[in-house]
């Protein structure tokens, strides 16, 4: 039963009841029992269960065979002829190591039961690959939670450097039923919500998310209210993916360079949840619903008066996370009008504890609620340690007449973005490294769809360069991925330049963009270029490479602006490498980023008024940044500023003078 909501402002009267999910009184206690089976099935099953959910595993295979929970007799996980149309739980493969499945899908576990209840029941799987990486597995069930905890680690065994990533995979119809299964995926634009439609065998949105803002995903079925929600390290996490046509759930975490005896680890949470319609936010602290509606004032006086102002309802179904019980919880906020920024105040609602069970908080704002509204959601309390904890989050609604399933009102002009936070990781970086310039010197060039126009081999072999490496670029179902990106410190610090020319961050890996930031600010130099795969389309912003530029980003995903007609290339009364550049024509530039330059850069190029070469300094390196992308459509008689005669030795003075330090 849904129960009331309790209610705020416009003189509403405040009351609430709790949602409950309790289906008749069960002991705390979570029990596990190896069951036999035959021996093709593997010759043994371990189930466990707890108040919510009943849990079985193939040992073997260290995934969940069957799940059924408190609400129905329902399994969630079908039974299949094998394991590749069968539903599972805490499945793993190998990124990059093909497609599903692939070695680690049917790697032959070991397992250990480490703790048998009565208040938790701690199952560990391991096993080890062809390729010598120990692969660890830990999954916590506790009494009286609706949470499972898995902790994954891999350690590298083998006496090589090897780069590895792990792809968490499930496969289920939630709830038991196939139909009406919607996915919920946060990223700048908001939540996605996808899904499939069993009738018109068709997706309802785009499998892959990219640029995941926040570090969880969620399942629902619509009818029944009852879900599954994931929370994992954002930090590195790489991307989201639902095959819709298939039911799955998965992730994938990023590339990364293991040295010989490193081990990587982390964790993530699966939690069953009851009673929400939507997932507008996650976290270890807080699980959040939102729902938007529009509806009219009451006027006592004539209930059906046409002109009675317009109401926003906004409902918010909250319950507890991982963390514990929170006390005291308040909530305020503000609906924003997102065109033009007006904004109103969210009465504000209390409620004295949250727990599992959610609870259904209601209040309601003047608006028309046929315009693009954002609701911003403040929350506080007093969690179980007894110290402060503060949520904030935030729903996007596109309006009655808006599009209703997939937040974005289509095309490349989203109506809302949210600049996704900055990830913070560290890598293993062996003590009392330094940059040495190496006679001759090296470059590194990471080569994007269209680098040839700009001629840097030529440039940089005119700047005295001795040896220019390649690394090529390519974009496939996984991401961005550029052939040959150092996987170690000693390998980064082996060049003098990089050039990073069209790709995106993605293809650089999370180890590789750190390892440049680095090897720059010891003394290295660093010369990047525009495209679509660069600054914004590259999703540069936030990451450690955005550290180093000596341009400020938009952070918006789309930053490239187009001149028609094209605009002059100039030198600017800043300019100290081409103060005295040659051009045999007026170079003209076509389109560009939309970047200014930080404080302490300077801008040696300019298109008309617009900074176009940028160059500076980050730490003990030197940076130059071009802002714009090498492409247009020029008219008979005019040249782009990449095809003039003066361009290869314009951008030799450049390298010059990141490369060698006496250049001043």
């Amino acid at each position: 039963m849904r129960g009331e909501r309790m209610e705020a402002g416009l003189g509403l009267t405040a009351a609430f009841l709790l949602v409950s999910l309790a289906v008749g009184a069960a002991p705390a206690a979570v029990e596990v029992q190896e069951r036999p089976v035959a021996e093709a099935e593997g010759g043994v099953r371990l189930q466990v269960k707890n108040e919510y959910f009943t849990l079985e595993f193939n040992p073997f295979g260290g995934y969940a065979c069957s799940f059924r929970t408190r609400y129905s007799d329902r399994d969630w996980l079908w039974q299949g002829s094998a394991l590749g149309d069968s539903g599972h739980l805490f499945l793993e493969n190998w990124l990059g190591d093909g497609y599903y499945p692939n070695e680690l899908t049917f790697l032959k576990r070991e397992y250990e039961i480490v703790e048998r209840g009565p208040d938790a029941v701690i199952v560990k799987f391991s096993a080890v690959s062809k390729d010598k990486f120990l692969v660890e597995k830990t999954l916590t069930i506790r009494a009286g939670s609706p949470a499972v905890r898995c902790d994954l680690a891999m350690t590298n065994q083998s006496p090589e450097t090897v780069t590895k990533g792990l792809w968490p995979k499930t496969d289920l119809h939630v709830s038991g039923i196939k139909e009406r299964n919607y996915y919920y995926r946060p990223y700048q634009h908001g939540v996605l919500v996808t899904g499939w439609n069993e009738e018109k065998k068709t997706n309802l949105g785009e499998d892959f998310l990219r640029t995941p803002a926040e570090g969880w995903t969620a399942a629902l079925q619509a009818d029944e209210r009852e879900g599954l929600v994931w929370l994992m390290d954002y930090n590195w996490l790489r991307t989201l993916y639902n095959c819709h046509a298939a039911w799955t759930v998965e992730w994938f975490y990023d590339d990364l360079p293991l040295t010989p005896g490193y081990r990587w680890a982390t964790s993530y949470d699966m939690i069953l949840v009851k009673g929400f319609d939507n997932i507008a936010h996650a976290s270890a602290s807080l699980i959040a619903g939102t729902t938007m509606e529009a509806k009219k004032a009451f006027d006592l006086a004539n209930p059906d008066n046409p002109n009675r102002p317009d109401l926003v309802q906004i409902t918010h179904t909250l319950s507890r996370s991982t963390l514990g019980d929170l006390a005291d919880v308040q909530i305020t906020g503000e609906l924003v009008e997102v065109d033009n920024a007006v904004t109103h105040p969210l009465p504000p609602l209390s409620v004295a504890r949250l727990t599992w069970e959610p609870v259904e908080l209601t209040h309601t704002v003047q608006c028309n609620p046929d315009i693009r509204l954002l609701c911003k959601v403040n929350l506080t309390a007093t969690g179980p340690d007894g110290q402060p904890v503060a949520e904030a989050y935030e729903y996007y609604w596109p309006g009655v007449s808006g599009e209703k399933f997939n937040l974005v009102a289509g095309g490349l002009a989203p109506t809302y973005y949210r600049q996704p936070p900055r990830k913070t990781k560290e890598f293993p970086k062996p003590e009392g490294i330094k940059y040495v310039r190496h006679v001759p010197s090296r470059a590194l060039e990471f080569r994007g769809p269209s680098y040839s126009r700009l001629r840097l081999m030529e440039a940089a072999a005119r700047a005295g360069v001795g040896e220019h490496i390649a690394s090529y670029f390519t974009f496939d179902l996984f991401g961005g991925k550029c052939d040959r990106v150092p996987t170690s410190y000693p390998e980064m610090y082996s060049y003098d330049l990089v050039i990073l020319n069209g790709v995106n961050a993605q293809s650089l890996t999370e180890f590789g963009q750190i390892a440049i930031r680095d090897f720059v600010e010891a003394g290295g130099a660093a010369l990047v270029l525009g495209g679509f795969f660069s600054y914004g389309p590259g999703q540069f912003a936030g990451t450690p490479v955005a550290e180093l530029l000596p341009v400020r980003l938009t952070g918006k995903p789309f930053d490239l602006e187009q001149f028609s007609p094209p605009l002059p290339v100039r030198t600017t009364s800043e300019s100290r490498l081409l103060a005295n550049a040659r051009w045999a024509r007026q170079p003209l530039c076509y389109w560009r980023h939309r970047l200014g330059p930080q404080p302490g850069a300077w801008v040696e190029l300019a298109a008309g008024d617009k900074p176009l070469l940028v160059c500076g300094r980050f730490g003990a390196g030197r940076v130059a940044a071009l802002c714009s992308a090498a492409f247009g459509d020029p008219a008979s008689g005019e040249t782009p500023y990449w095809e003039d005669p003066g361009w290869v030795e314009n951008m030799a003075r450049v390298i010059r003078w990141l490369v060698y330090p006496d250049v001043k």
